[in-house]
């Protein structure tokens, strides 16, 4: 497993979770002392694209990485929660 993080501006950030032929992105951002995350996509190594919500482990997986724990420290966050997908 890798997780690469990717800063679009102050206080969001893109996070993508490489778990076996599978990249799964995220975008995370602040809202008052709460990260939201959003899923936005998955590709595969053979350039398939998934929009369908990834496993509950995959979100296991983010939510553990450094990378999260980082940007939550950093932006003083108190609680993180999925946001609602944006159409």
């Amino acid at each position: 497993m890798q997780v690469l993080k990717t800063e679009q501006e102050s206080g969001i950030i893109t996070l993508t979770i490489t778990i076996g032929d599978d990249d799964h992105m995220f975008d995370v951002w602040v809202d008052e002392d709460t990260a939201l995350v959003e899923y936005q996509e998955t590709c595969s190594w053979r350039g398939q694209i998934r929009v369908s919500e990834p496993d509950e482990d995959i979100f296991k997986e983010l939510m553990l990485s450094d990378e999260m724990t980082e940007f939550l420290d950093e932006h003083d966050c108190q609680s993180v929660k999925r946001a609602e997908p944006k159409p």
